[in-house]
């Protein structure tokens, strides 16, 4: 037996050294085109739906906006009555044209689901609520530390923060930070500029239930630290031309799929990669395309960190 698997392997071993190499050419099918939607809506801002087309990989051409889509949006559990025919917008300059509802704004709690469809694509659909809004149980500011650093200063704080969350029920929240500094021109005058800073979360803590979101804040599954929520925030300015202004808080009580998605791109942005690292697929809720469709509500309040 041990002579016959090695005359088998003396043969294959001759004819693999005898074969010619030779290119091959790999062809790679284009998957078919899909409507492509990004819509995060709440109740006090009119719908915004930003529409695309999905592009192959080695597709190098510049992205399109769609001008002729037939977007309508609908309410129910069903989606059974229309609310309004979207109508697209071209804002003009860099910024992307969106279809919106002109003069309407969602409410808490009804159930959307918006259609869209154009000649060459399939017929999309998704469905979205934005949940009623959890409030801060507790704000605050403490230990401040204000400190010299050359010809700026520097500001450290903790901001301390709770939260009314119903343990009885699945919640997902999006918590962000912002700073408030003035811009004052050297050469005097009225001329100001206010801007808010977005405070970056470290990924340290990151968990199954806790996630520094890749474009800001904070996402969260119920309350994962028992309302122990403490971020320390450090801020430098140039005294000469800047000031300091409040610090604001917002608290985003999100739908399952707008914390799916977002979570699921934040885990495959900061995924290594590799033969060995389980692979992150992006959440998708549109049926027949690809994108998000997702409410959410948002609290937003604000304190001063030097009386």
């Amino acid at each position: 037996m041990f002579w016959r698997y090695l005359m088998v392997l003396f043969v294959f071993v001759i004819f693999s050294g005898s074969t010619c190499e030779r290119e091959v050419e790999l062809q790679l099918p284009e998957p078919p085109n899909r409507l492509v939607i990004y819509a995060a809506f709440t109740d006090s801002k009119e719908l915004q739906v930003y529409l695309n087309s999905s592009r192959f990989v080695l597709d190098q051409a510049p992205e399109e906006y769609l001008p002729d889509v037939d977007v309508a949006l609908f309410e129910g559990d069903q989606g059974e009555q229309m609310v309004q025919q979207l109508e697209i917008e071209i804002p003009g300059g860099r910024l992307v044209p969106f279809y919106t509802a002109p003069g309407f704004v969602p409410d808490l709690g009804k159930d959307y689901t918006i259609r869209a469809n154009l000649e060459g694509f399939d017929p999309v659909e998704a469905h979205s609520t934005i949940p009623l809004p959890r409030h801060f149980s507790e704000l605050s500011i403490s230990d401040l530390v204000i400190e010299q650093n050359g010809n700026r200063i520097r500001y450290t704080y903790t901001v301390n923060l709770e939260f009314n969350d119903n343990p009885e029920e699945a919640n997902f929240y999006h918590i962000n930070l912002f700073q408030q500094v003035y811009t004052h021109p050297i050469t005097g005058g009225d001329d100001e500029y206010v801007d808010l800073i977005p405070f970056e979360f470290s990924d340290s803590n990151d968990g199954n239930e806790i996630l520094a979101n890749i474009s800001g804040g904070l996402l969260l599954e119920d309350d994962p630290l028992n309302g122990n929520y403490g971020f320390r925030v450090t801020y430098e300015i140039n005294p000469a031309t800047e000031s300091l202004g409040k610090v604001f808080i917002e608290l985003r009580t999100v739908s399952k799929e707008y914390y799916q998605f977002h979570s699921s791109v934040t885990r495959q942005s900061k995924s290594p990669g590799g033969v060995f690292t389980e692979p992150v697929f992006i959440f998708n809720n549109i049926d027949g395309g690809h994108g998000i469709f997702a409410g959410y509500s948002a609290v937003t309040d604000s304190l001063s960190i030097i009386d």
